[in-house]
């Protein structure tokens, strides 16, 4: 199985610098390029005209970006290049150190 992550940052501000955000997807077997799969299902999504489509494109004023995406786009435009949303199942993030000396002799 391949599993595409879409990891989206989103900087908080100049202090904290970012948050990150991450979906997860199914890569169907016929897809060759992830991404792109990825980006043709937003723009099968922006240019679909439905309502919802273009609330959410009204609503973003012009800016319709990621966090957008994760919002507003419904699952089967991903199904319809391949790839299906992990969702429903408990996410646990776990954040390590590069660095961190993990011998207990060395400590």
């Amino acid at each position: 199985m391949r599993i595409l992550n879409a990891v989206i940052r989103q900087v908080t501000d100049e202090l904290n610098g970012y948050e990150t955000f991450i979906a997860s997807f199914v890569i169907g077997s016929n897809v060759k390029d992830p991404e792109a799969a990825l980006r043709a299902a937003v723009q099968d999504y922006i240019s679909s005209g439905s309502d919802e489509a273009e609330t959410a494109l009204k609503r973003a004023h012009g800016n319709f970006n990621w966090g957008d995406v994760m919002i507003a786009v419904p699952g089967e435009y991903f199904i319809g290049r391949g790839l299906t949303p992990l969702m429903g199942g408990e996410t646990v993030d776990i954040n390590l150190e590069h660095d961190e000396v993990l011998d207990p002799d060395f400590a």
